[in-house]
């Protein structure tokens, strides 16, 4: 390149590199919550002068700038108490049997809620060995004197292991609740 290209080429370049800087510096964002592409200048040359014309042109670190800080929402106040759930009266839970039924391949666990008498009740079996805990429910039904879970079973396919598991047969209703004392069940 000649010294005369080098003198011609010079003034065009530093007025692109003006007109460039210029558009980073006074672009204004179009849409800054979306971050679509703001205006800015580039330089169309012809001959020794350069004459910008505008190109969207996305900036992200622009438009995060130019967009203000949303400001944080005001602590709200706690929430004031619900009502309180009434309180479930404690029942006796009661297992009237528990074995294992090798003809049925089963464990079943019967038993009942003493001195109280109501539907809408659910019986939940819970039997644990080690680190496993399987359950089974069923509705409780409302009887003469009691509240009768009936025999609760468990088929011996659910149940991971043999050994002597816990049986642990609960009862709980809108108006009472209650757990039976542990009972043991050998399953082969």
């Amino acid at each position: 390149m000649s010294r005369a290209d080098v003198r011609s080429v010079r003034p065009l370049a530093g007025a692109l590199l003006v007109v460039l800087l210029a558009g980073c510096v006074t672009g204004t964002p179009q849409d800054p919550a979306a971050g679509t592409p703001r205006p800015t200048s580039t330089a169309s040359a012809t001959g020794a002068s350069a004459s910008p014309s505008t190109t969207p042109v996305a900036d992200p670190s622009a438009t995060a700038a130019a967009t203000p800080a949303a400001p944080s929402p005001a602590p709200s106040a706690p929430a004031a108490p619900g009502p309180a759930a009434p309180a479930r009266t404690p029942v006796e839970v009661v297992v009237s049997w528990a074995m294992w039924d090798e003809q049925a391949g089963q464990v079943q666990v019967a038993g009942y809620a003493a001195d109280v008498v109501e539907s809408g009740g659910t019986c939940t079996l819970t039997l644990r060995l080690g680190e496993h805990t399987v359950t089974a429910e069923q509705q409780a039904t409302p009887d003469a004197t009691t509240t009768t879970c009936g025999a609760v079973a468990v088929p011996r396919d659910r149940l991971p292991q043999a050994g002597t598991w816990v049986a642990v047969m609960s009862y709980v209703s809108d108006k009472s609740s209650g757990s039976s004392p542990d009972v043991s069940i050998g399953v082969p």
